[in-house]
C-alpha cells in the first residue's frame, strides 16, 4: 500500500510523534510512506494562505501524481497547510471515481484536537481575558444568528486579529466549503474527544495513539522515588503551567521539563509565590531524559486548560508505574478513569490540587494491574497498526 501523510510540521509536539511512529510502523510492515509537511510547501503562509494555502494544494497535487497513493492520511492541517488540502484530495478522489478508476485515494483524517467543530483547536473561547471551554453542540447548527455570535466571540487569547483569522478559516473551510465532510473516515485518539466531535456534528471513530515506550524501565515503588513531581510538555499558555503555579502546594517540589513562550511568566509566578526554590526549570530535553525523570518522580502532573484528547507523556508515566495528577478534563480525566492510576483536580482550585497531589503521590501504580495493562496493550504497536490498516482499507 502507498500512503501519503499530510501534517503541518515535521517535528514539534505530540501529533508529530504520532506521525513519526505511524510512518515507521507502516514502513516496517512493507508499505510505502511519504510524509509531506509545511516545510515542503514553502513554510508558514501569509494571512490568505492561512485560510486557503494554494502552494500547499499544488504540492499535494504533485505528491499524489508522483506517488499515486492508495491512501492520503491527514493529521494537523490548520497552521500551515490549511484545510484547503482536504478539498484538493477529495476532488482528485472524486474525479477518479467519476472516471471509473475507483474511489481513490481514500482520505483518512486523524483529529488530534477540535478544529473541525470549533475555530479554536482547544475548543475554548476567551471572554474578557478569561477562558471558557465551549460545547460543540452549541455551535452545531450554523445560521446567520450563530455566525454573528461567533464574530462577537474571542477565539484566540493573543489578539483580535488572530481570533478573526481562526474564525475565518473555520467558517470558510468547514461551514461554507464543508471540508470536514471530505474525509472518508475521521479518527481521534480517545472516546471523550470522539464524543465532543460528534456533539459538533462530526462522526468519528476511536483509534488510540500508538504507544512506543522510550526504553524498558522498571517500576519503582513509592519509597524509592523522589518526593518531587514532574511537569513535562510545551510551556505554552494552553498547557496551564502559570495557572498551576498560582495554586501549587508550597511544600511540594516540582521539576518542569519543556520550554515555550510562557516560561518567563511561569518563572515570575514562582518568584511571586515565594516557591522559586522548589520549582526547577530544566528547559527542553530529549524525550528519553524526560521519561527517566518521570519514572523517578513521585507523580506526573498536567495542567492543560483545554480537554486534550490523549497526551503521549501520560502514557509514558503509566508505562513506568508513575501515578498522574491531571485536570478533570477530556482525555486526561478519561485516562485516570480508565486505569485508576492517578487523581484528577478541579482547575484553579488549590484545595482540590493539594488533595490530588497528596493522594496520587501515596499511590503505587502496578503496570500488571489489569486496567493499566489493558490500556497499554490497546495502544501497543501491533494493535495500532491493525486498527490503522483497517481504516485504510475501509473495514
Amino acid at each position: 500500500m502507498r500512503i501519503l501523510v499530510l501534517n503541518d510540521y515535521a517535528s514539534g509536539g505530540g501529533a508529530e510523534v504520532v506521525v513519526d511512529d505511524e510512518a515507521r510502523l507502516l514502513r516496517e510492515a512493507g508499505h510505502v510512506v511519504r510524509v509531506l509537511s509545511g516545510e515542503d510547501c514553502g513554510g508558514p503562509p501569509g494571512p490568505i494562505g492561512y485560510v486557503h494555502n494554494r502552494r500547499a494544494c499544488r504540492a499535494v497535487r504533485r505528491a499524489i501524481a508522483d506517488l499515486d497513493p492508495d491512501v492520503v492520511h491527514a493529521h494537523n492541517v490548520y497552521h500551515v497547510l490549511s484545510p484547503a488540502v482536504l478539498g484538493t484530495v477529495a476532488a482528485i478522489r472524486d474525479a477518479s471515481e467519476a472516471a471509473g478508476r475507483g474511489r481513490r485515494p481514500r482520505l483518512v483524517m486523524t483529529a488530534h484536537d477540535f478544529h473541525l467543530v470549533c475555530p479554536n483547536s482547544g475548543c475554548c473561547s476567551f471572554p474578557r481575558g478569561g477562558r471558557r471551554i465551549e460545547d460543540p453542540a452549541d455551535w452545531h447548527r450554523w445560521s446567520p444568528a450563530m455566525a454573528l455570535r461567533a464574530m462577537r466571540t474571542r477565539w484566540d487569547h493573543r489578539s483580535a486579529w488572530r481570533s478573526w483569522a481562526k474564525l475565518l478559516q473555520h467558517a470558510w473551510s468547514h461551514r461554507v466549503r464543508r471540508l470536514r465532510t471530505a474525509p472518508d473516515v475521521i479518527a481521534c485518539p480517545g472516546a471523550a474527544a470522539a464524543a465532543r466531535l460528534r456533539a459538533g456534528g462530526v462522526e468519528a471513530v476511536v483509534l488510540p495513539n500508538p504507544f512506543v515506550p522510550a526504553g524498558d524501565r522498571p517500576s519503582a515503588p513509592p519509597a524509592a522515588r523522589s518526593a518531587r513531581l514532574v511537569f513535562a510538555g510545551r510551556v505554552e499558555p494552553e498547557k496551564g503551567l502559570v495557572e498551576l503555579l498560582r495554586i501549587w502546594p508550597a511544600n511540594r517540589g516540582l521539576d518542569v521539563y519543556g520550554d515555550g513562550s510562557a516560561r518567563a511568566e511561569a518563572e515570575a509566578e514562582a518568584q511571586r509565590r515565594g516557591i522559586a526554590d522548589r520549582v526547577r526549570f530544566h528547559g527542553a530535553v530529549p524525550r528519553a531524559a524526560v521519561v527517566d525523570a518521570v519514572a523517578a518522580s513521585a507523580a506526573l502532573v498536567m495542567a492543560s486548560r483545554s480537554p486534550e484528547s490523549a497526551p503521549v507523556v501520560l502514557l509514558e508515566a503509566l508505562a513506568t508505574g508513575t501515578p498522574v495528577v491531571v485536570p478533570d478534563l477530556g482525555g486526561m480525566a478519561e485516562a485516570v478513569a480508565e486505569t485508576g492510576a492517578g487523581r484528577t483536580f478541579t482547575p484553579d482550585d488549590a484545595a482540590s490540587l493539594a488533595r490530588a497531589v497528596a493522594e496520587a503521590t501515596a499511590m503505587r501504580v502496578d503496570r500488571d494491574d489489569p486496567r493499566v495493562a489493558d490500556a497499554l496493550r490497546r495502544r501497543d504497536e501491533s494493535s495500532h497498526l491493525a486498527g490503522l490498516l483497517a481504516l485504510y482499507r475501509g473495514h
